[in-house]
């Protein structure tokens, strides 16, 4: 999903958002389309700090003379199996989600049906109890694909921006996904999600270059954003090993939007960091803390045409709201929706440049 497009070559590449398409993949076969499935209301919800879901409902899954729902559709859903959701118009699809269905449902309305939800790697990362080991590697983006290598038949791809700690081990003692997105991560100064069955652990807001730019009333349907006060000192404190001192990193996140300062000296934000040896590092984690901060009192929310380009990890640039507003914004979670209504896309935002 890499590069930029223009509005007008998405429309010219989807025959102008005419006709919906979905495929749903069982081992790299479309079930949608080999076992005549009739799907209702195809959900997708993606996202950078959870697990990300997909959800449909199949209504010729049951037998009404027979007083029972098809085996076939049964078996070929049930717990546990491994599926790819691509997105689309026409004949022009994209794979997005990668997942194994987490439940399954049995509806009887008017109309009995078969509701299905599948989640993503970072669910079965969640489950269980901590994890108490020491992974013997050499820097944290190791660590990274140790942990990985468990759920190779579920997300056997990784994206990995390598780190240049130095290190001998690493120990653990709370689940994979803690250990990954709220240990690893913030030493390393990453961000970690998945996205269409791939483990990025990444620079944060490495791609910059936006997926496409919508203009209100051209491809954007509706948008919100919002701006809160921030003036705030991040001080990180670790201590050389070797010369047997405190190391102070320090920065200070302040709000991009215009803002009148209420305090000169704000009261300091500190984080004791014992294994931070080195002062790039003190800094380092000093600027990732308070950019995150940042990014945390800038939100908003969009609603736009279906497009299958808008995902979470990237920027999407917004014109002709306001001179202050228009700019390039980063996506945080996306809801995908293909149902009676056609296909909307809405996304969340946290930061933007």
């Amino acid at each position: 999903m890499a590069g930029s497009n223009s509005f007008d070559a998405l429309a010219k590449k989807y025959k102008n958002f005419l006709v919906p398409a979905y495929k749903i993949k069982v081992k790299g076969k479309d079930i949608v389309a080999s076992s005549n499935l009739a799907v209702e209301d195809l959900s997708l919800d993606l996202s950078l700090d959870s697990a990300s879901s997909c959800t449909f409902n199949i209504a010729n899954a049951y037998d009404l003379k027979a007083r029972t729902f098809l085996g076939d559709i049964k078996s070929l859903l049930k717990l546990g199996t491994v599926l790819e959701v691509e997105i689309g118009y026409g004949s022009n699809t994209t794979l997005i989600f990668k997942g194994y269905v987490s439940e399954v449902s049995y509806e009887f309305q008017d109309i009995p049906a078969l509701s299905i939800t599948a989640l993503d790697v970072r669910r079965l990362m969640m489950d269980g109890q901590a994890r108490m080991m020491v992974h013997s590697v050499q820097n944290y983006s190791q660590a990274f694909s140790d942990v990985m290598q468990r759920y190779q038949k579920i997300c056997s791809t990784l994206v990995i921006d390598k780190t240049d700690d130095k290190l001998s081990s690493v120990t653990q003692t709370i689940s994979d996904y803690d250990f990954v997105a709220k240990e690893l991560a913030w030493k390393a100064d990453r961000e970690f999600f998945v996205l269409a069955g791939k483990a990025y652990f990444r620079t944060p807001q490495k791609s910059t270059e936006p997926i496409t730019t919508l203009e209100w009333g051209q491809g954007l349907l509706s948008f919100s954003r919002n701006a809160m006060y921030l003036n705030s000192d991040i001080r990180v404190v670790g201590f050389d090993e070797k010369n047997k001192e405190a190391l102070l990193g320090e920065y200070k996140s302040k709000s991009d939007d215009d803002q009148s300062d209420v305090i000169s000296e704000p009261q300091p934000t500190v984080f004791t960091e014992p294994d931070a040896g080195e002062t790039a590092q003190v800094k380092r984690r000093a600027e990732s803390e308070g950019k995150k901060k940042k990014q945390k009192t800038q939100g908003g929310k969009a609603v736009s045409i279906g497009l299958p380009e808008i995902v979470p990890g990237r920027f999407i640039e917004l014109k002709k709201l306001d001179k202050d507003i228009d700019g390039k914004y980063y996506v945080k979670s996306v809801s995908h929706s293909i149902g009676g209504d056609g296909f909307t896309t809405s996304f969340n935002i946290g930061g933007w440049k």
